[in-house]
């Protein structure tokens, strides 16, 4: 029995919304330059084949992502 394609859909949606994107990327910028201590979204990994939702950690001048599962890590500094 396959999935309902319409559950897939949706799925694969939310996977795209809640990834490591420029979207993504903008949103934790906006946290920094706020000076908020913690991100409360689900950041997933964006390696396709991961999917596993990274540790975000907003620093005194970057938010480091990192994610456990393949070792994906990225360092996104506020803008200028």
């Amino acid at each position: 029995m396959g999935l309902n394609p319409e559950f897939r859909e949706e799925r694969e949606w939310d996977f795209e919304k809640r990834r490591l994107a420029p979207e993504m990327e903008k949103r934790l910028r906006k946290a920094l330059e706020s000076k908020k201590g913690v991100f409360a979204d689900i950041v997933l990994c964006p390696n396709r084949s991961c999917g596993t939702p990274l540790k975000v950690e907003i620093l005194e001048d970057v938010v480091q992502v990192s994610c456990s599962a393949c070792g994906f890590t990225r360092l996104i500094q506020g803008t200028d």
